[in-house]
């Protein structure tokens, strides 16, 4: 999670919109950020080589500020995010394969938005091959519901939704301390 620093002092956030050639989330709003690969030292190298790629920047350009939250998507992948600062904006290119834009909103104007809360319901849905014997109830077993809640941040004609809602409200609570 970038911060850039603007003109005047302000400081704002670097979004990208991912490229729409991409499998996974396309065209959506995101921050740079990617998998774990053997590689990478640690989940802190992991953010720093993928913040490069995608921004074709190099690792003296980036300072890291502070590990955030682990957040578990819903699927049961955990998300390590950091909040980082890109210290000349000059030095960043987006990557045509990964990214098809950027832009920055000012933390004021991110302050002053209120995210659109929606909940969705999660059925567990057991495979075919479920041990049902082997549960109280067996095929008639009352399943609990779980409600994930979903965030919507409408601002400036852009929708930040997901896993970048919940990194960018932990995050905003945190600035705003």
């Amino acid at each position: 999670m970038p911060l850039v620093q603007l003109e005047g002092g302000e400081w704002g956030l670097l979004f990208e919109r991912r490229s729409t050639s991409l499998r996974r989330h396309s065209g959506e709003v995101a921050f740079p950020g990617g998998h774990f690969e053997p590689t990478d030292s640690d989940l802190r190298a992991t953010a720093l080589r993928e913040t490069c790629e995608e921004l074709q920047t190099s690792q003296d350009n980036l300072q890291v500020l502070a590990d955030l939250d682990v957040l578990i998507t819903w699927s049961g992948q955990r998300v390590h995010p950091f909040l980082g600062r890109i210290l000349d904006m000059s030095r960043v290119v987006p990557s045509p394969s990964e990214v098809a834009e950027l832009f920055i909103l000012p933390l004021a104007r991110l302050w002053a938005v209120q995210p659109q809360v929606y909940n969705l319901s999660l059925q567990p849905t057991p495979a075919d091959d479920f041990p049902f014997h082997l549960i109280s109830g067996g095929r008639g077993h009352r399943w609990r519901r779980m409600v994930a809640r979903q965030l919507f941040y409408e601002v400036d004609g852009r929708v930040i939704w997901g896993m970048t809602a919940r990194i960018l409200e932990h995050a905003l609570q945190l600035l705003k301390e």
